[in-house]
């Protein structure tokens, strides 16, 4: 099984794009909007067949996520390279305090 996360980043709109990080920090002008950017890094976990549960303990590549909102896409892979049908769920990083 082979884990993706991706953060939804805010950002401003130029054209029908959707630009965040530096460019937008530059950019006043512009709709505000919302996009899924990948989180560097990914997650591997060995499954078995049918069901399968994992705790994430919020760390992708060695490196501790940042407080905000996340969905973590998932594939699963056979031995030979097969891929299942991929699936998605959301997931909060809050702050500890």
């Amino acid at each position: 099984m082979r884990f993706v996360v991706k953060r939804w980043r805010f950002g401003r709109q130029v054209g029908k794009r959707c630009v965040s990080g530096e460019k937008a920090r530059k950019l006043n002008k512009g709709k505000r909007c919302k996009r899924l950017t990948r989180v560097k890094g990914t997650a591997g976990k060995a499954g078995k067949l049918g069901a399968n549960r994992f705790r994430f303990r919020g760390y992708i590549g060695g490196k501790r996520l940042r407080p905000g909102v996340y969905r973590m896409v998932g594939v699963p892979t056979d031995a030979a390279g097969n891929r299942g049908r991929s699936f998605r769920a959301p997931f909060t990083i809050a702050r500890s305090g």
